[in-house]
């Protein structure tokens, strides 16, 4: 099948959650702006600023963490919807986290 449009002037809104616990809503929320004729996969990184305020880190650092990103037209409309979960890592002692490859669909 053809690769997903990018929609013209769409964006990506990503959210996590940490998998199996109740946080009060998503840990963070961040939106990935669509450019034109890009090409997938779309690579984006969710930074710790994107973090809700008030999120400790004992919540999310060492807890595998669900992914969604849903796919926005330039009026708001759901054109496609992924899901996928970041594994939590250890890398030479520090917390961390895995890709998470969203299939959009």
């Amino acid at each position: 099948s053809a690769p997903l449009p990018v929609p013209s002037g769409g964006s990506a809104v990503v959210t996590l959650r940490v998998v199996g616990r109740n946080t009060n809503g998503p840990l963070a929320t961040a939106t990935v702006p669509l450019q034109d004729g890009a090409a997938w996969p779309l690579a984006f990184a969710v930074e710790r600023s994107s973090l809700r305020e008030g999120v400790n880190d004992f919540m999310w650092e060492r807890e595998d963490l669900f992914v969604r990103a849903d796919i926005l037209t330039a009026a708001g409309k759901t054109v496609a919807t992924g899901r996928s979960k970041a594994k939590a890592i250890d890398v030479s002692g520090t917390p961390g986290h895995g890709v998470a490859y969203v299939t959009i669909e």
